[in-house]
This record gives C-alpha cells, sequence and structure tokens, in this order.
C-alpha cells in the first residue's frame, strides 16, 4: 500500500514539473517580437446589450509591428449605424 502511495506521489510530482516545463517553454516562445513583427488585421462583430435593447457593433483593423516593439494602428468601427474611423 506504501509503495502505491509513494510511487502516485512520485509520478504526480514528476508529472506537474514537466507541465510547468512546457508552459514556460511555450511562454518564450508566444511573447518573441520576432513573430509578431508585420502588419495584422482584425474583425470584431457582436452587439452590445443595454437595459434599453441590443446595439450592433463593427470593427475592422489593422496593425503594424516592427522589431524594436513599436506598433501603429488604424481602425473603423460602425456602432448602431454611426461610422467612425479610430488611430
Amino acid at each position: 500500500m506504501t509503495r502505491k502511495i509513494v510511487r502516485s506521489l512520485l509520478f504526480s510530482a514528476t508529472l506537474l514539473v514537466s507541465l510547468a516545463a512546457v508552459a514556460t517553454a511555450q511562454d518564450d516562445r508566444i511573447c518573441s517580437t520576432p513573430g509578431l513583427t508585420g502588419e495584422w488585421g482584425y474583425t470584431s462583430t457582436g452587439a452590445f446589450i443595454f437595459p434599453t435593447g441590443a446595439v450592433p457593433f463593427a470593427f475592422v483593423g489593422r496593425l503594424t509591428f516592427d522589431t524594436a516593439g513599436n506598433f501603429s494602428g488604424a481602425q473603423n468601427s460602425s456602432t448602431g449605424g454611426q461610422v467612425g474611423q479610430d488611430n
């Protein structure tokens, strides 16, 4: 009985350390600037829910990232039929 408990605890600890190492390795890769460099576009649609009713919205935009970590972008939006340009 004691061997089963020790074996289970050892297996659990090994699994936990392995998962933590994988999560750390993935974080370094995801947050790197070279992978982000370039132009990116996005869209979003949906509705804001207010007590008076739903108001539809839509956004479309473009972001530019450089290797120094700087970014710029522009967005066009429509909320409840009111169109605007955001910089």
